[in-house]
């Protein structure tokens, strides 16, 4: 059996149905719902509709399991009795919905049945859970209970906090209140922030889950995502896909990826050799633009370099753009991305553009390298201020809070150059370094203006 989860697309039918076969073996569920909810190394519910045409239970029927063991096959009514009484044995108490669905279990099944899964209970003889409750309290009476707590424990009540002491769940306030940190607001306390506050989309969290995807090389668990730091917390994406399940979640991030994998995969044979011939193309238009504005800086207070090569001690390195004035050196770096830039917790870098996902080369390196080699130039007297320009005005920033580069749209760099204060050069100071980086300059499409 396959250890790691791979491209489906590289495997013929038979594999990819043998691979679930094992899997189902291995984990043995009690149902199909169970497997799905389980399973690592067989393909995406999504997928695999796509690719076979046929519903899951069917599915896993041609991978060769026994039609008996698939939960999807309707039950008597009498056997979801006997199984939601036995989980009653079992827990010592009535099974809520959620410890239905832990169990392996899908209270959907019992709505299409009974009507609701409360009424499925009451036809076991059994009174509905406790978790009923939680939904007449009115908000006055649950913020009364969150300031108790909070009294209680001696601080603003967490959601793991409220989990694990409360008698309702963090997810019950989270609804009532529209979200917790305005729960925290009526209770007279700031809203819960780690480091610098985090506004988040869902465009911005699809985002991270695919990054995360394509890392794990699978779906995150919901403790996997409640320990990732670079994820909002479980309650939060759910919010935001406005759904209670995470299998909702991943099924449309499915989607998203299978998606963007084709048309890029179509992209990439359409375009054939001419992708690298593009790509230049399209950093010279942005460079070209960047350039343009350059060239409305006050031209007796500013030395401008574009596209430039510098040579020291025997290694060079191609500079976009380079200006010196009396309040700094600055390095260009240009960008002609379009479409979304999405920069995570990890400085990791993606683009998704009209569908197309693709991660990028974070640009810390090349811009410090280049840096670097303008201080040895400068005998490490000066400080080199490093910009990350971006040309294209179709161009978003996500995550800018993410990376302490100088990352500006080309619109406001004039701006920041012209108002930057923190570096002061003399006139002598001035000449010294146009002479000292006129020795290392080589041509490529010299230009001083």
């Amino acid at each position: 059996m396959t250890k790691n989860k791979i491209n489906p697309n590289s495997l013929t039918d038979d594999e990819i149905l043998e691979i679930i076969r094992d899997e189902y073996l291995e984990i043995e569920p009690t149902g199909c719902w169970d497997f799905f909810k389980r399973r690592i190394k067989s393909p995406s519910l999504p997928y695999l509709k796509k690719r076979f045409g046929l519903p899951f239970n069917k599915i896993l029927i041609k991978a060769g399991i026994a039609e008996e063991n698939l939960n999807f096959v309707r039950r008597s009514n009498e056997e979801y009795i006997e199984i939601i009484n036995s989980l009653c044995s079992k827990l010592g108490h009535t099974p809520s919905a959620q410890e239905f669905i832990d169990n392996g279990y899908s209270p959907a099944v019992l709505n299409r049945i009974f009507g609701s899964y409360n009424k499925a209970i009451k036809e076991c003889g059994l009174k509905p859970n406790r978790y009923k409750s939680k939904i007449t309290l009115s908000k006055t009476e649950m913020l009364k209970l969150y300031k108790k707590l909070s009294s209680e424990i001696g601080k603003p009540a967490s959601e793991k906090d409220i989990n694990s002491l409360c008698t309702f769940s963090s997810g019950v306030f989270t609804m009532r209140f529209n979200g917790f940190n305005n729960l925290r607001k009526l209770a007279g306390y700031e809203e819960a922030v780690s480091g610098e506050k985090l506004h988040y989309s869902k465009e911005i969290i699809t985002e991270l889950l695919i990054n995360e995807y394509y890392k794990m090389k699978r779906h995150l668990t919901k403790e996997e995502l409640k320990n990732n730091k670079s994820l909002p917390s479980p309650t939060t994406i759910l919010n935001y896909f406005k759904t209670t399940k995470l299998f909702d979640v991943w099924a449309e991030i499915d989607r998203i990826i299978v998606k963007r994998e084709t048309l890029n995969k179509n992209h990439m044979v359409e375009s054939g050799n001419n992708s690298k011939a593009e790509i230049v193309k399209a950093g010279k238009i942005g460079e070209n633009k960047v350039s343009h504005y350059l060239s409305f800086l006050n031209l007796n207070e500013y030395i401008i370099y574009n596209n430039i090569n510098i040579r020291v001690n025997g290694r060079s390195q191609q500079i976009d753009h380079l200006i010196i004035g009396r309040n700094g050196i600055f390095h260009l770096e240009t960008k002609n991305y379009s479409g979304d830039i999405y920069i995570d917790k990890n400085e990791n870098w993606s683009k998704s553009n009209k569908n197309k996902y693709e991660l990028l080369d974070n640009p810390v390196g090349q811009i410090k390298r280049h840096e670097q080699l303008l201080k040895e130039a400068l005998d490490n007297k000066y400080e080199i201020v490093s910009i990350l320009v971006m040309a294209n005005k179709n161009c978003k920033l996500l995550g800018l809070q993410n990376t302490k580069l100088n990352v500006i749209k080309v619109e406001k760099l004039l701006d920041f150059i012209s108002s930057y204060k923190e570096t002061k050069l003399s006139s002598k100071e001035l000449i010294k370094v146009k002479r000292t980086l006129d020795k290392c300059i080589g041509l490529i499409d010299f230009q001083v203006v």
